[in-house]
């Protein structure tokens, strides 16, 4: 074992590895930081004045297409309202019964493994399977079938949330095509990174409400139906 033993220049080998590794990761977690904290303050300052932005865009846009893009902006905001309805639904239903669901099991830090899966739920297909790595490395830590019920306890909360608790939360509740908003997360991913994957579905939101209004459904019988129904 000892002749076997790696020595100082093996370990300095992996040491500097492993200090590259995690230089990369801190400095890939803090751009991500920087990038979304810059999006919710932009967001708080359009959000803040939107008359003063919406009318200096109809003093630079020509006459003619100013009711056009007036209904664009519209459609765009009433969809993505219902999207973020739809996403805090779903949050809330995610985060209450995984808590329990660990809580039950005896898995340390329920309530916050609870609230990490709760906020990962806001990015659709890629965010549920994150949220449940932390909780099953914890849970395999302790005992293999505690491993094993803890991905079962995810798998119930998606599931309820899926087939129960959104269909019947508010039937005007966004409903994005999952083949786009995926394809939208593959195509964002290597130009913005994480920050692009997790705003590719409210893109993808306010887009379908502007095609909406620009390619309108032939015969649509309602303003109340569903914008995956519609496109």
């Amino acid at each position: 074992m000892i002749s076997n033993a790696p020595d100082d220049i093996q370990w300095s080998s992996w040491l500097s590895y492993a200090a590259s590794g995690i230089r990369g990761a801190v400095s890939m977690v803090v751009t991500t930081l920087a990038c979304l904290l810059l999006v919710v303050m932009a967001s708080i300052y359009l959000a803040a004045e939107p008359e003063f932005y919406r009318r200096g865009m109809q003093r630079i846009l020509p006459s003619p297409i100013g009711p056009k893009v007036e209904a664009c902006l519209r459609s765009a905001i009433r969809t993505l309202r219902f999207w973020l309805l739809s996403r805090l639904i779903s949050m809330t239903a995610i985060g209450l019964i995984v808590s329990v669901g660990l809580w039950l099991l005896g898995i340390p830090l329920a309530g916050t493994l609870g609230f990490i899966a709760a906020l990962l739920t806001f990015i659709p297909n890629i965010g549920p399977l994150a949220s449940a790595l932390p909780a099953a490395l914890i849970a395999f830590g302790i005992s293999p079938m505690k491993g094993f019920l803890t991905v079962g306890v995810f798998c119930l909360a998606h599931f309820i949330e899926g087939n129960l608790v959104t269909p019947l939360a508010d039937r005007r509740i966004v409903k994005l095509p999952p083949f786009l908003t995926l394809s939208l997360q593959l195509l964002l991913a290597p130009v913005a990174g994480v920050l692009g994957v997790a705003l590719a579905a409210p893109l993808l939101a306010a887009t379908l409400g502007v095609v909406r209004v620009l390619i309108p459904a032939k015969n649509e019988p309602s303003s109340r139906m569903k914008i995956g129904q519609t496109i």
